[in-house]
């Protein structure tokens, strides 16, 4: 995915910046009304891992949504 490619996911789907953690305002709100606290998370794994164990339906959209990013986003090909 090239520089261009990016920004125009970010302009498309609302993505904010957290550390190096590109997330949707709804990903976002969804996460601090789960009192879950991704602000400190650095990459991708790490929110992972501290999402993994919650049972909720948002969070586990969340969780698939940021591990499908996470496998194109890192995986080479």
């Amino acid at each position: 995915m090239d520089n261009l490619e990016l920004e125009q996911l970010i302009n498309q789907n609302n993505l904010q910046k957290i550390n190096n953690i590109y997330l949707t305002n709804k990903q976002i709100e969804t996460l601090n009304n789960h009192q879950i606290n991704f602000q400190n998370c650095q990459n991708l794994q790490e929110l992972l891992f501290l999402i993994n164990d919650n049972d909720d339906d948002d969070i586990e959209e969340i969780a698939s949504e940021i591990s499908e990013l996470n496998y194109y986003q890192y995986t080479k090909k």
